[in-house]
């Protein structure tokens, strides 16, 4: 249980700040913490199966605070995918990448849920037309979902990092003091 320690942390911090801005600190339509949190859980998680449980738990309690509609379904899985792109760039990429990681799940986001609207509801017809019609409604929702991301995910990524950094070095003191006796 100690080697998911830090995993668990993470999870619980990234957890508390996605519902309490889904829920209580609501900044603006869309402009939330998930793709953020979920990209760096990605990125940061050394047990990449526990990353898929910030976007779940997230959604799973602020949705039954805030409610939803069949498109749950779309959005779910939707920001299940944001984790495995954040363990996609810290495999293949430099940290510098985050933040296209951050326009990447957001566009790839936004694709599915609009999608997800044509066939859950009755907004759009189900044609090509339809799904059209709702990409461009949806423009002001990626807008800021996008405006966003371009702050929220280097920020979160910057936290996290100093977070572990500074966790490994306190860590690393005292084991350090303990086997470096004092000259007196």
């Amino acid at each position: 249980m100690k080697k998911y320690a830090q995993d668990f942390a993470l999870l619980l911090t990234y957890v508390t700040l996605v519902i309490l801005t889904r829920t209580v600190f609501h900044i603006d339509s869309n402009v939330e913490f998930i793709i953020g949190t979920s990209l760096c859980a990605g990125y940061f998680f050394k047990h990449k199966k526990l990353s898929l449980l910030v976007p779940i738990s997230s959604l799973v309690i602020s949705d039954f605070i805030i409610g939803n509609s069949m498109i749950f379904i779309f959005t779910w899985t939707g920001f299940t995918i944001v984790p495995m792109i954040g363990a996609i760039i810290k495999k293949y990429f430099s940290p510098f990448s985050i933040q296209f990681g951050g326009i990447i799940s957001t566009v790839i986001f936004f694709l599915w849920t609009n999608f997800g609207v044509v066939l859950t509801t009755s907004m759009y017809p189900k044609t090509i037309e339809g799904l059209g019609q709702s990409y461009i409604n949806g423009l002001p929702f990626i807008t800021n979902q996008l405006a966003g991301n371009l702050i929220i995910v280097p920020a979160l990524f910057v936290f996290t990092y100093a977070l572990i950094n500074i966790n490994f070095k306190l860590k690393f003191d005292k084991v350090k003091n303990i086997l470096i006796k004092p000259k007196f």
